[in-house]
């Protein structure tokens, strides 16, 4: 099975156009404070230039459920990746299959993993799909993020964030077994503006890395 690949804090049309050129399940967009924030209607811009089968995901964290169900129509979001606990269990109770209101917008709940023993909890929910990330301090280690992927992707279908680049990607697919990595940062000239040669890097590292998934 293809290892998925998530873009995440894009901000212009150029760097998404190319991440789908490239084989990019997923786009997304950050709604939240970051170097990489973005406007809803300059995400909603983008988002309507990109083909059907690629994912549109806003990434939330810090806001209210009623401004991200705004955010979410303005830019016809396909998910919401939302770090927010109070703000997930909210949409837990109206949700089925981990599915919110709208049965074509997808909740992945997001997790900032500083050791393993909150993964009880993560496996529990109700939810089918989950991302891993570092926490924003960066003192935990990538092979701790590993790890935790590793041992949640024989229940959910995980998607691998935090600190991944073309360097060790290869090695984080071989051990975790991920249905989808995500990268942002690694892949940047600046904030928000993605290098086209290490972007074409990574999804390089990538494709080669299924030979070991």
């Amino acid at each position: 099975m293809a290892v998925k690949v998530k873009i995440c804090g894009v901000t212009r049309k150029e760097d998404a156009l190319l991440a789908c050129e490239m084989g990019a399940h997923a786009i997304g967009f950050v709604f939240a404070d970051s170097p990489r924030k973005i406007e809803p209607e300059q995400a909603a811009e983008i988002a309507s230039f990109l083909p059907a089968e690629v994912k549109s995901v806003g990434v939330f964290q810090g806001r209210s459920l009623s401004e991200i169900l705004k955010i979410a129509r303005t830019v016809r979001l396909s998910s919401l990746q939302i770090y927010d606990n109070h703000i997930l269990q909210m949409l837990s109770n109206r949700s089925e299959n981990g599915y919110s209101f709208r049965s074509e917008m997808k909740i992945i709940p997001a997790f900032f993993v500083r050791n393993l023993y909150s993964l009880n909890r993560i496996k529990r929910l109700a939810f089918p799909e989950v991302l891993i990330d570092r926490v924003k301090d960066g003192d935990t280690e990538p092979e701790i993020i590993w790890r935790a992927a590793k041992l949640l992707h024989y229940t959910k279908r995980v998607i691998l964030a935090g600190g991944l680049n073309p360097d060790n990607v290869q090695k984080a697919i071989a051990f975790a077994h991920p249905h989808c990595v995500d990268v942002a940062s690694s892949i940047e000239s600046d904030p928000g503006v993605k290098d086209p040669k290490k972007m074409r890097e990574f999804f390089r590292k990538v494709k080669e890395a299924e030979e070991y998934y």
